[in-house]
């Protein structure tokens, strides 16, 4: 007579794990809220899913989006390269933590999610500059990845 093992009931989904990546992005955007917003900000953060080749155009590679409903960011994974410096990953991380506290208006009803006010706070990360320069010189690299 053949036994039946028992069957494994699972009380809570597997949690994510940040480990296989190169970079710890909890303790980035921990870093960061602490260091530009108090540590007032209550948002989580993981890597997009992967894309296929050629998925992204070249010029429109999204690195980051900010789902401010769930106070959620996912940052794409041609982040995560040792190529890419850590310093450009926490400017995109905190680029997407602003649209938390950025009030997003409705102009000729599209949302104006880049505003004056959104540019000028950018400029308190103090690698901005060299962040977009980054970004300019590398962009076909990443959408690559």
């Amino acid at each position: 007579v053949a036994r039946l093992a028992p069957k494994r009931v699972r009380t809570a989904p597997p949690k994510a794990s940040h480990k296989k990546y190169s970079y710890d992005l909890p303790a980035i955007l921990d870093a960061l809220n602490k260091k530009y917003f108090a540590g007032s900000l209550c948002v989580t953060i993981s890597w997009m899913r992967r894309v296929r080749a050629g998925e992204w155009a070249k010029k429109d590679i999204m690195l980051g989006t900010c789902h401010v409903e769930n106070k959620h960011i996912r940052i794409n994974p041609a982040l995560n390269h040792k190529w890419v410096p850590r310093w450009f990953v926490e400017s995109v991380v905190y680029h997407e933590m602003l649209h938390l506290v950025i009030p997003i208006p409705v102009v000729r009803g599209r949302k104006n999610y880049h505003t004056p006010e959104f540019q000028r706070a950018l400029q308190k990360f103090p690698l901005h500059r060299l962040a977009d320069w980054w970004e300019r010189n590398n962009k076909d690299r990443l959408c690559s990845c």
